[in-house]
C-alpha cells in the first residue's frame, strides 16, 4: 500500500474540498476552526508533510525557519507543494 501524504488544514474549508483532502491524504482537520498558535503550527511543521493554512493564518519567520521541519510548502494559496511535486490540486477540485 502507498503511503498518503499527511496533511493539516489549520482551519474549516468547504466541505466537499475536505471530503476530497480524505479521500487522497492522510488529512487531519482542525475541527475546532480557531486559529493555531504559533507553537502549534512550528510541531505542525515537524509532523506533517502539507500544512494548509487560510488567508487568517499567520505564517511568521519563526515558524517558516523551524528546524526539523517535513513540511514542504511553496505558494500555499496558489498550489501545494508536495515533495517537490508542484500540483495545483483545489483548482481541480470545482467544488470550493
Amino acid at each position: 500500500m502507498v503511503q498518503k501524504y499527511k496533511v493539516l488544514v489549520t482551519r474549516k474549508w468547504p466541505k466537499k474540498v475536505e471530503e476530497r483532502l480524505k479521500q487522497h491524504f492522510d488529512t487531519s482537520l482542525n475541527e475546532s476552526d480557531t486559529p493555531m498558535s504559533e507553537a502549534e503550527l512550528v510541531e505542525a511543521m515537524q509532523k506533517f508533510d502539507a500544512l494548509l493554512p487560510t488567508v487568517t493564518d499567520t505564517i511568521s519567520d519563526t515558524i517558516l525557519s523551524t528546524k526539523n521541519k517535513t513540511v514542504k510548502i511553496g505558494r500555499v494559496w496558489t498550489h501545494i507543494r508536495l515533495l517537490g511535486l508542484r500540483i495545483k490540486y483545489f483548482e481541480s477540485l470545482r467544488c470550493y
